[in-house]
């Protein structure tokens, strides 16, 4: 007996709210999604979400709140290609402490036959702020940045991770690190004084993400790079420059060596 695989692609949109990405000709199926996160405030009782058609081909498309204190005004609903539709979530407020964290997925009817079907939709994630009981509880660790780095090389990834162990929301913006340290050929300049700044985001509770910045380091340094707390040193040395160097100068006496040579037996 053969047994049909329910494959769901969920788009948990926290950067990118549509799928699929459009190329230069409407695909069948695409749909957008907005807003992608929504930030509800203590009072604030409703929430708007609409969804568009950017493909050539009508969706069916049916409204799943993770959570049974959000509500739809509507539970399902055809889209037409090129058309929208805004859907008014109502919020009835459990008795909670700190943030609620939940989803309202829009979900497309699986396509595809035999054992293998795909059903593909979006998902706008919803915060809601209780204001009871509220806990803090932000922490980092894991500084990554290599120990040795060759400038010539380019901007270095350097990486952090945040952890929210409290109850509510964090928002991380801005994320600086600080690089100071001697450097023998070249003083800081400003933007090395304001240091590296990490991707921004929010961070739900009870999660974790590891954050990313892009450093330019100067052509030699001993640095100390630092992001909340965290520390790690790293050498900075034109490795491939002083090897190009070294070449350069071996070449010059090697040369210099077989001239006098050559004027020596000529001679």
């Amino acid at each position: 007996m053969r047994r049909s695989v329910l494959i769901t692609l969920i788009a948990m949109v926290m950067g990118s709210n549509a799928l699929p990405v459009a190329a230069s000709t409407a695909p069948a199926f695409s749909l957008f999604l907005y807003p992608s996160k929504v930030l509800v405030g203590v009072g604030r009782n409703d929430v708007t979400l609409g969804l568009l058609n950017n493909g050539t081909d009508p969706v069916h498309v049916t409204v799943n709140p993770s959570e049974p204190w959000l509500v739809p005004d509507v539970t399902s609903f055809t889209l037409a290609p090129s058309a929208s539709r805004q859907t008014a979530v109502h919020i009835t407020r459990p008795d909670a402490s700190g943030d609620l964290d939940a989803t309202v997925a829009f979900m497309v009817a699986p396509t595809g036959s035999g054992t293998l079907l795909v059903a593909r939709g979006l998902a706008a994630i919803i915060v809601v702020q209780t204001g009871q009981g509220v806990r803090h509880g932000l922490s980092w660790s894991g500084l990554t940045v290599p120990s040795f780095i060759d400038p010539m090389a380019g901007s270095v990834r350097l990486s952090v991770t945040a952890h929210n162990t409290g109850n509510v929301h964090e928002v991380l913006d801005p994320v600086s690190g600080t690089v100071g340290g001697f450097f023998p050929l070249q003083a800081p300049t400003a933007q090395r004084a304001r240091g590296v700044r990490f991707t921004p985001t929010i961070l739900l509770r009870d999660s974790s993400r590891v954050l990313l910045a892009d450093w330019n380091p100067p052509v030699a340094c001993w640095c100390s790079v630092s992001v909340r707390g965290q520390s790690v040193s790293v050498l900075v040395l034109p490795i491939r420059a002083i090897l190009v160097v070294i070449l350069l100068i071996a070449a010059l006496v090697g040369a210099s060596r077989l001239i006098r040579r050559r004027r020596a037996l000529s001679s």
